[in-house]
């Protein structure tokens, strides 16, 4: 299973990137909202887990972005 996984923040990544990775789950990570966008379009993810907040953007934002662009999990 694929996982994207936007945050803002380095130690939630530090934190959720190896705890599912030990559980079998492939993880991409950003903190870039538009890099996510971008991977949300590149790859199929079967769980995206996202932030509240970005210096670019609230989280409610680029979910709503993401859905503008057809991207389906």
């Amino acid at each position: 299973m694929r996982v994207l996984l936007i945050v803002s923040a380095e130690k939630h990544v530090e934190r959720f990137e190896p705890l599912l990775g030990r559980h079998g789950f492939h993880v991409h990570t950003t903190a870039s909202a538009e890099e996510a966008v971008k991977l949300a379009r590149l790859y199929h993810h079967d769980i995206i887990l996202l932030s509240q907040e970005f210096d670019e953007m609230p989280g409610t934002e680029l979910l709503e972005k993401m859905r503008l662009g057809r991207v389906q999990t």
